[in-house]
């Protein structure tokens, strides 16, 4: 009975180093393909533009908001 054990540990021992070594061998190889590497200039220029987009879209719901608010003022004065 005692033997099954030590098998069984011995066998999941042997899948966990076989796997760390599986791991280490896939973080040696390069992985970039389809990957476009761009510099510190690109990356920040990138950014600024999401920025700029959600900074517009921030301003469009807004000035909507905005006019929701004066039309519903202008509903109630009447």
């Amino acid at each position: 009975m005692m033997s099954k054990y030590v098998e069984e540990a011995n066998s999941i021992i042997e899948s966990l180093v076989a796997s760390d070594h599986q791991v280490h061998y896939d973080k040696n190889q390069p992985s970039n393909k389809g990957v476009l590497e761009l510099d510190k200039k690109n990356i920040i220029m990138v950014h600024n533009m999401l920025t700029s987009q959600q900074m517009e879209e921030v301003k469009k719901k807004m000035t909507k908001l905005q006019v929701g608010s004066n039309s519903t003022s202008v509903s109630n004065k009447l």
